[in-house]
């Protein structure tokens, strides 16, 4: 209920103060899964109130490891949105979390993609969803730690290659974001970028143009505003990669392999074709 009247400002600040650290006791000591779900959630509207975020902040850690647990026992969308605020209003604290929240986020992901949609009435999709978007807020927060970027960059690549994919495209606003801000801030002009990243601009282009058995373009052509980001990064950064072959699986006739500039035009092409 305090949750949901977080938006008061409470007289006695030594009620309010009384009340988050109750809800903070039930998150980390309570042993019943619907207490802590609900101490999980009301703790993440309580921070609306600055007085809430000061006194949760030294408790952050554990705070981390009593979502991260909870994530483990329960699909909830609601968890996890709740998670992301905290990783919100607390982004400049999360670089030191950031390695095991990713982690987690990630293996939460593929476990919660595979499970039937029929079984759970689509809560585990929207998780699933919840987990890309947590995890490129989180990403986001990081962008002016290189070494660490890097380092997450790794963890979430088969998650940024899975959103190219039917399969994952519910995520592909979040997977665009997340390869835009890795390219741009990962990358030293000059400097090649990693051949696995090639991998998802070529990925990106496909699903965007589409083949010549696409009469209406890729399925995710209605994201090619946000693709265009992503594409202009990667030229930018490595042009000389961008006149090389592009990597085996992607060549469309492998007797006549192409750049990826010459598969950039074609995609241009069938885009304009197809807009026409």
């Amino acid at each position: 209920m305090y949750g949901e009247y977080s938006d008061f400002e409470f007289s006695d600040k030594a009620h309010m103060t009384a009340a988050v650290e109750g809800m903070y006791k039930c998150l980390s000591e309570n042993t019943h899964i619907p207490v802590k779900l609900e101490a999980a959630v009301g703790l993440s509207k309580m921070l609306k109130n600055d007085i809430a975020e000061d006194i949760l902040r030294p408790g952050l850690p554990q705070i981390i490891e009593n979502f991260i647990q909870l994530m483990d026992q329960v699909d909830s969308e609601e968890l996890v949105s709740a998670f992301e605020v905290f990783m919100s209003v607390y982004a400049d604290e999360m670089g030191p979390h950031a390695v095991k929240i990713i982690t987690h986020l990630v293996e939460q992901y593929k476990r919660l993609v595979s499970i039937d949609i029929e079984d759970d009435d689509g809560e585990a999709l929207l998780a699933a969803q919840g987990c890309i978007c947590a995890a490129r807020r989180l990403i986001d927060a990081c962008c002016k730690n290189k070494a660490l970027l890097l380092e997450l960059r790794t963890i979430m690549y088969p998650i940024l290659m899975h959103g190219l994919t039917p399969d994952g495209l519910d995520n592909i606003e979040e997977v665009i974001d997340m390869i835009v801000m890795f390219v741009f801030y990962c990358s030293e002009p000059g400097q090649p970028i990693p051949a696995e990243m090639w991998r998802l601009y070529s990925g990106l282009l496909s699903i965007i143009a589409g083949g010549e058995v696409d009469p209406e373009g890729g399925y995710a052509m209605e994201y090619i505003e946000r693709a265009v980001f992503a594409f202009i990064n990667f030229i930018a950064k490595d042009p000389t990669t961008f006149t090389q072959l592009v990597a085996q699986e992607f060549q469309l006739d492998p007797a006549n392999p192409v750049t990826y500039i010459q598969e950039t035009f074609k995609a241009i092409d069938r885009i304009l074709v197809v807009s026409n």
